[in-house]
């Protein structure tokens, strides 16, 4: 009984921390030569969340067949009553050696991409 007082004080703090973690933009696809159609590989691709969604930054590489998928960025915020549903927005980057970059804006997906690259002239 005596520990009541800190174990209730702890409840209740607890509701007032981040504690829901929300997924921005989470993007997956595959990268190709407009030209060719033939897959890029080793192209960058990143993501960066707006500053209202955390403003973090994910990086992934294209595999040999042209293939990525980016970790997703998690933000936290105060929230005790959120249904947990948060939209996410941010700017996705795509380039490689001899192409050049490709940059569009984003919302969270769960859609597969084909990002066709322009070949450097």
């Amino acid at each position: 009984m005596r520990h009541l007082p800190i174990i209730a004080m702890f409840v209740l703090l607890s509701a007032c921390v981040p504690y829901h973690s929300h997924d921005a933009p989470h993007v997956a696809g595959r990268i190709v030569s407009r030209a060719t159609g033939e897959p890029i590989a080793g192209a960058t691709v990143s993501m960066t969340a707006d500053p209202g969604w955390g403003g973090k930054t994910v990086r992934a590489y294209t595999d040999a067949r042209g293939y990525f998928t980016l970790p997703e960025i998690h933000h936290w915020f105060i929230a005790p009553l959120s249904d947990g549903i948060v939209e996410g927005e941010g700017t996705l980057v795509v380039e490689a050696s001899g192409y050049r970059a490709h940059r569009e804006r984003r919302e969270r997906s769960t859609e597969t991409l084909t990002i066709p690259l322009a070949p450097k002239t």
